[in-house]
């Protein structure tokens, strides 16, 4: 099977060196230093997975070296932000029988990719596992809460084929579990996020210390208060059917999985560049604001980041 991981960040590369290392073709796309810097000398993948150095990977930063070949799975992995912009490349890349596969964070990104390439090219997909690149060519991987769930669209590809990529990805020592419940799945790590991404971000706090602080953790309840809100209105389905149900996970088992951990949020943040508040806090607040229902929590710690971003990018 032949992939291409489009958005080559600390996650593609991450999923593409394990794939690669397991003998599969892959080609990765991504930004030109940094797919410059893989070619010159090579991808290595370290951390709790273990550790792969791809000597030879073929790369790609521009899409007409690309767009002729013919790939079986795209991994999708770009930033929500770049969902939108990354249409026209995806419909250039898409052949008969390519699937996408989505593994990127909050909610809006694979309604716009159905609505360009359609559902029966299309698989959901969530992925809590934390990856930072210390160097352009080097993904280090921190921490994991979860094997990575990925499944069908409405009226998208079989369960079989989900199955068989999920196959393939485990056996190259990446945990991925077909789910027919896929989406269940992204809103519950939409959950996550929104209580821990922001105010990660705005007290430069790990994951544990957000879960240990009383004040923190009001705030944290009404993120999670406000977000099984927005699922309510949507007719959104959850793994819990009450917050405090969540809650007890949240505290109990998820924060201590991932205590260590800074958000990618808070790294954006430091690195000066845009985050993905509009698909996680910012999108809660958009159902909200659809319905006549405000969120307020979540308005607010979305306006923080906001203005974060406009200081500090």
């Amino acid at each position: 099977m032949k992939f291409l991981i489009y958005g080559a960040g600390a996650i593609g590369c991450f999923q593409g060196g394990f794939l690669a290392h397991a003998g599969h073709p892959v080609t990765l796309f991504g930004r030109r230093q940094r797919m410059a810097e893989i070619r010159g000398h090579g991808l290595r993948v370290d951390g709790i997975f273990g550790s792969v150095h791809i000597p030879d990977i073929p790369v790609s930063w521009e899409i007409s070296q690309i767009s002729e070949q013919a790939f079986d799975v795209i991994l999708f992995c770009v930033k929500a932000f770049d969902t939108e912009n990354s249409l026209e490349d995806l419909s250039r890349l898409v052949k008969p029988g390519t699937l996408v596969v989505s593994l990127q964070n909050g909610l809006g990104n694979v309604e716009q990719i159905v609505s360009r390439i359609g559902a029966e090219h299309t698989v959901a997909g969530r992925i809590i596992t934390g990856v930072f690149m210390p160097q352009p060519g080097h993904a280090r991987v921190t921490v994991t809460a979860d094997a990575t769930r990925i499944g069908p669209v409405a009226g998208g590809p079989s369960m079989e084929r989900v199955e068989e990529i999920a196959k393939i990805l485990s056996n190259a020592g990446l945990p991925t579990v077909a789910a027919p419940d896929v989406f269940k799945f992204i809103w519950a790590k939409v959950l996550y996020n929104s209580a821990l991404n922001p105010l990660s971000a705005i007290l430069s706090a790990t994951y544990g210390e957000l879960g240990e602080n009383p004040h923190t953790r009001r705030v944290m309840d009404a993120v999670i208060d406000e977000g099984f809100t927005a699922a309510s209105l949507e007719g959104v389905p959850l793994f819990r059917q009450h917050p405090d149900e969540y809650r007890k996970i949240f505290y109990e088992n998820e924060i201590p999985l991932t205590s260590a951990h800074r958000s990618s949020m808070l790294q954006s943040i430091e690195k000066g560049q845009r985050t993905e508040i509009d698909s996680l806090n910012g999108a809660l607040v958009a159902i909200g604001r659809r319905h006549s229902v405000d969120l307020p929590v979540n308005a607010t710690l979305t306006r923080i980041i906001k203005a974060k971003e406009s200081i500090l990018t």
